[in-house]
């Protein structure tokens, strides 16, 4: 089968070449509809043109703060969990199976609860790096490799979210040196602070 120039489309951003299924740049990520053009108008001699901010910028802050709190209820409903299996460990060692199967019996909520709020967590971190994501092309920092709606699943598919946390929460945490430098420095350092929830 024989490729024409119709079945590719050029990024005027870092100048490679996708195919027409591309919705994004395989290289840079940026959108087709923001930086796709023909190969063929692609200049040689010119540098790339820059891509300013696009888009609304939202704040990401109450997300952030509601992402800490969540993580921190899930980190002592943990300890709370596992002291209580430890004082159960405890009394049956001992011996005392009528009160350790008591004290089970009594705490089962509590023992279950880190499994609750451990998914509470991960949607609550899943609505902050959606946020954060949606929230690169505005600051003038980008494009992200997923969508925001993609950021926001990741976290709750198993295996995946062991890659995806870390690495998305990097990509809004290391966005500073891409601002726009001609952004006021407060809306720089308030993004910053909104952006990156306070137990990263």
């Amino acid at each position: 089968m024989t490729m024409t120039e119709a079945d590719f489309w050029a990024c005027r951003v870092c100048r490679s070449i996708n195919t027409q299924r591309a919705n994004r740049c395989y290289s840079c990520h940026t959108p087709r509809e923001v930086a796709g053009v023909k190969p063929t108008e692609l200049s040689v001699t010119e540098p790339p043109p820059k891509i300013g901010p696009t888009g609304t910028y939202r704040s990401s802050e109450n997300r952030a703060v509601l992402a800490t709190i969540a993580t921190v209820a899930f980190i002592l409903g943990t300890y709370v969990a596992l002291w209580i299996g430890f004082q159960v460990g405890t009394l049956r060692a001992t011996r005392q199976r009528e009160a350790a199967d008591q004290l089970f019996q009594s705490s089962q909520l509590l023992i279950a609860l880190p499994v609750m709020l451990g998914i509470i967590a991960l949607i609550a971190y899943g609505f902050w790096i959606s946020r954060a994501v949606e929230n690169l092309p505005p600051l003038g920092a980008g494009y992200s490799r997923v969508s925001p709606s993609w950021a926001f699943f990741e976290p709750l598919i198993p295996g995946l979210n062991l890659y995806a946390l870390p690495a998305r929460a990097g990509t809004p945490a290391g966005v500073d040196s891409a601002l726009d430098a001609e952004a006021p420095a407060s809306r720089r350092e308030s993004s910053v602070l909104e952006r990156t929830p306070s137990f990263w």
